[in-house]
Parts: structure tokens; sequence; C-alpha cells
């Protein structure tokens, strides 16, 4: 079986350190893995949700929604809904692109 080195001296492992020696090691090693992580650039700034504006019904007139990146028949059915309830709303060119591709006919947004 082979025999592992030990380099601490064994008079170091046998005494018992004080609370406050434990205490500054701790903190030593948790500020080195920190530094090695790069956690020690300075205080963290969590993201801030912005402030909604309400949305209000005298708006529906002026004011496009524009939504995507869902199958084209979930994107058929959204439109529907919002236009049925008096919205305007249109897919952008990205999504629009993808579902004349995936339907071979285009759907294309009309202006107002």
């Amino acid at each position: 079986m082979p025999v592992t080195r030990v380099d601490i001296p064994l008079e170091k492992l046998s005494h018992p350190r004080s609370e406050e020696e434990i205490q500054l090691q701790l903190a030593r090693e948790r500020a080195r893995l920190a530094s090695m992580m790069g956690l020690d650039s300075g205080p963290v700034r969590h993201f801030q949700r912005p402030v909604e504006r309400p949305f209000t019904a005298e708006e529906r007139g002026k004011v496009t929604i524009l939504f995507g990146g869902l199958t084209w028949k979930h994107e058929k059915v959204i439109q529907a809904v919002f236009e049925g309830c008096g919205y305007h709303c249109e897919m952008p060119a990205s999504s629009l692109a993808r579902n004349t591709a995936i339907t071979g006919s285009a759907t294309l947004p009309t202006s107002r």
C-alpha cells in the first residue's frame, strides 16, 4: 500500500486551533476561491425589472403588437385573437420568412 506524504509538521496538526484562527483561515480561503473564480470584482448589481407602463384601451388603434417565434398555427391563432379584440398585430420579418418556407405562402402584414 502506498504511503502518502504529509507536508504539514505534526506539531501543527496536533494542537487545537482557536475559533479565531479557524475563522481567519476560512476567510482567507473564501477570498482565494472568490478571486480564482473572478467573483471579487466589486459589489454585485442585480437586475431590476423596469417599471411597466400600462397598455390602455385608448391605445388599441395606435399601437401594433409584434410577436413571433411560435409555430405558424399558433401565430395564426394569436393573431386572430388580438385582431378580434381590436388590436393591431404583426409578425416580424424573420417569423414571416419562416412561415413562408413552411406553408408555401406569405401572410403579409396589412398596413394601416
